[in-house]
């Protein structure tokens, strides 16, 4: 019988850990940014800018896309968001 091989990292994501926030801004007279609630710790339900970690080998300007357009797809679905 095969030994299973241990996994790569014994945690979710590679040290160190990059991410990207994404600063979604509205062109009115009165520029609003967009909130997420955070649904995870550290900081549950606390206001944030949208973001997320970036994954190996992937370009900050496709992490930070991907970020937003998550964000802006779950607007447009209801979710926890918040215009200032």
């Amino acid at each position: 019988m095969a030994a299973k091989t241990p996994p790569r990292f014994s945690y979710d994501y590679p040290r160190p850990a990059l991410t990207v926030d994404v600063a979604i801004v509205t062109r009115e007279d009165r520029p609003r940014v967009l909130l997420i609630r955070r649904k995870k710790e550290p900081f549950a339900g606390s206001w944030a800018l949208p973001g997320g970690f970036v994954d190996e080998n992937e370009r900050l300007a496709d992490a930070a896309r991907i970020s937003g357009s998550i964000q802006l797809f779950q607007i447009r679905n209801l979710g926890p968001c918040l215009l200032l």
